[in-house]
């Protein structure tokens, strides 16, 4: 009879793993980020950081936004790095260029110099890289920052990009 019951709590365990270990494997765990798709496919893939092993291969990716898709130059070949929140796209001696995973927006970090001679280089940079026109560059979620170093009166604001009809502080 104690045999009979060993055998029983075993099977049991091992019926609980294998629901377990199937029910998260074939559902997967949301980790609430965008999907985007890329050129060439018919399947969407999810928007992950540079440091996982699922890195869009093709040469566009087609960032949906609340006024339509934007195609934009894949720029996961162009990340350089990454912090806590953000992948490096770009970095200079008066701004970086940096893309959230998490939201699928991005940042144009004004880390010094004159806001009015650096913002214009940073956007332009922005444009190039994603291979956008300032019309579809207004329809990404896009904030300029200003460091303090830049520019103590603007530290803390999160501006828009200055060629957008809603931009904050178009200097």
């Amino acid at each position: 009879m104690k045999k009979v019951l060993v055998i029983l709590a075993t099977l049991a365990v091992i019926g609980i793993g294998f629901f377990v270990w199937f029910s998260l494997g074939t559902t997967g765990i949301n980790n609430g980020v965008n999907n985007i798709a890329i050129q060439g496919t018919s399947s969407s893939l999810p928007v992950v950081p540079a440091a996982s092993s699922t890195i869009p291969l093709g040469g566009a990716i087609f960032i949906g936004t609340s006024q339509g898709i934007v195609t934009v130059n894949n720029f996961y070949k162009n990340i350089i790095g990454q912090d806590e929140e953000y992948d490096i796209l770009e970095q200079s001696a008066g701004y970086d260029l940096l893309y959230n995973t998490e939201d699928s927006s991005f940042v144009i970090s004004i880390k010094k110099g004159v806001l009015a001679q650096i913002r214009p280089q940073a956007e332009q940079a922005f444009l190039n890289m994603l291979g956008i026109s300032t019309g579809d560059a207004c329809k990404l979620t896009v904030v300029v920052g200003v460091d303090a170093a830049g520019d103590p009166s603007l530290a803390n604001q999160a501006l828009s990009l200055s060629f957008c009809a809603a931009s904050t502080f178009s200097q």
